[in-house]
């Protein structure tokens, strides 16, 4: 998890929390039993054809511009 270092601003927080959170579900939500192999949303949505490919475009896009307005540069 991501260490907040800003906690005094309430909207700094916030996207940072919505960062840590997308990342997790989208690259370490599940586990295969008995190993440290994780997996997340993206792998799975990724199988299908298409749909797989936007929804993966949306959601790196969003969390790239939140990214940049929070300081981020190329």
């Amino acid at each position: 998890m991501i260490e907040l270092e800003e906690q005094n601003k309430p909207e700094a927080s916030k996207d940072l929390i919505l960062l840590d959170r997308a990342a997790e579900v989208l690259d370490n939500k599940f586990r295969f039993p008995s190993t440290n192999f994780r997996f997340g949303i993206d792998a799975i949505i990724g199988l299908i054809p298409y749909i797989g490919d936007i929804f993966t475009i949306l959601i790196g896009t969003g969390l790239v511009t939140i990214m940049y307005r929070k300081g981020a540069q190329w």
